[in-house]
Parts: structure tokens; C-alpha cells; sequence
């Protein structure tokens, strides 16, 4: 035996060590593969706006069904594609019902928290979200993006007020009255006319009622830059 031994080249017993060593590998069971672990929304959806939204997906299954699904995680929301007609505006219409706020109060942030900042970036806004479903128009853009300052932008009354008070304590005929007139005593009453009425004195007069039709080419020719 110990002669037969000698005999094999020391490669040879090497290369017939690997060969068993690479069998006795293939023998072996793989390893299953590990499932990816869910990566969780950072602000993830309400459940009122997903059942919404999944109704909208299966109009033919119940509410309350679809309600129970999610709930025991044998249903959910697909990938980031919600291009079936009627899952946007269904989204949007229930999320405003669950926030609890008036359309005009609600802004970017508040679809970010509720993890529908895809919606507004989709509409290139909150505005453009909630006006595509009907809750706004346009003439509620100015009361929307305005919307952290009604005391000034928000409310007429209270437009005309600070304009009224504005007017009185500047003095002077109401007509001659310049938008940099109020630009260092009054800063934001300056902020409104320019965001709000366009950056013009005789717009905002008109609409307090300081002035009239008849104004209008006067105040607008003084108005001009440079002037």
C-alpha cells in the first residue's frame, strides 16, 4: 500500500483532492435567497386615501373587503404607476376628507407628510392637484398661495382695511398714490400690492374703493418705473 501510495505524483493527489472537494460542493444544498426587505415609506399613506385609491383600482370589490385586505397585508398599493383612470382624483378627493382642511388651506407640505408628494410634483403643485379634481379654481390661486397670511392675503375685508389704514395715516388724494409709497411704512401692505394685485396701486385702491374708473390711466401712467 505504501508503495502504491509513493507512486502517485504528488499533483496528481492534489488535483484528485480538488475534484473531490468540488463534488462533494455541488452536493451540498444551495442557500434560498434571502427576500428583499420591504423598504417603508418615509411618510406613508393613510389608510383612508390607500382604500381610496384600491377601490378605484377594483371597482368591482367592496369598500369594506378591500378595507379588511389591507389591513391583514394580503392587498396593496403596486409600484409608484398609478395611471388608472380615476385612482388620482379618488386620492386626492379622500385625502382632503382626511386631512380635515379646506382645499384652499392645503399646500405641498401637507401632501409630502401624507406621502402624496409624487401627486403634487405630478401637477406641478398642491394647487395643480386639487384644482385637476375641481376642489379650486382659479380665482382662489392668489387665497392658496397666500394661505399662511389670511389676516393680509386671504380676506378682502381685511385688504380693504389695511389699505384703508394705509391711505390715511400716508394722507394725500388717494389718486396720486404710488406702490413705493408703501414700501418702508407700511411692508406688508407693499407685499400684497405686489403679490397680490399685481405690483399696482390702482388696482388695489379700486378694489377698497378708494378710487375709480376714471383714475385708472392717471394712477397707471404714475405708476410707471422711474417715476
Amino acid at each position: 500500500m505504501g508503495n502504491l501510495a509513493s507512486a502517485i505524483h504528488p499533483q496528481e493527489m492534489d488535483a484528485a483532492i480538488r475534484r473531490m472537494k468540488t463534488l462533494l460542493r455541488l452536493l451540498e444544498p444551495e442557500p434560498c435567497a434571502q427576500p428583499k426587505a420591504h423598504k417603508e415609506r418615509k411618510w406613508p399613506i393613510p389608510e383612508p386615501v390607500q382604500v381610496a385609491m384600491l377601490k378605484a383600482m377594483h371597482p368591482e370589490m367592496a369598500e369594506a373587503r378591500v378595507r379588511k385586505l389591507l389591513r391583514e397585508g394580503r392587498m396593496c398599493l403596486p409600484g409608484k404607476k398609478y395611471d388608472i383612470p380615476g385612482v388620482e382624483r379618488a386620492a386626492i378627493i379622500s385625502f382632503v376628507a382626511y386631512v380635515g382642511k379646506k382645499p384652499v388651506e392645503i399646500g405641498d407640505d401637507d401632501f409630502s407628510r401624507n406621502g402624496l408628494g409624487w401627486l403634487a410634483n405630478r401637477h406641478g403643485s398642491s394647487f395643480g392637484a386639487l384644482k385637476s379634481v375641481g376642489l379650486l379654481s382659479e380665482k382662489e390661486r392668489h387665497a392658496h398661495r397666500f394661505r399662511k397670511k389670511p389676516e393680509t392675503f386671504g380676506n378682502r375685508e381685511k385688504r380693504i382695511d389695511k389699505l384703508r389704514e394705509a391711505q390715511k395715516k400716508l394722507g394725500g388724494e388717494p389718486r396720486e398714490r404710488r406702490t413705493r409709497d408703501f414700501k418702508e411704512p407700511f411692508p406688508k401692505v407693499y407685499n400684497m400690492v405686489i403679490n397680490y394685485y399685481h405690483g399696482s396701486a390702482f388696482e388695489a385702491y379700486f378694489d377698497a374703493g378708494l378710487v375709480t374708473k376714471r383714475d385708472e390711466e392717471y394712477m397707471r401712467a404714475n405708476n410707471k418705473p422711474g417715476k
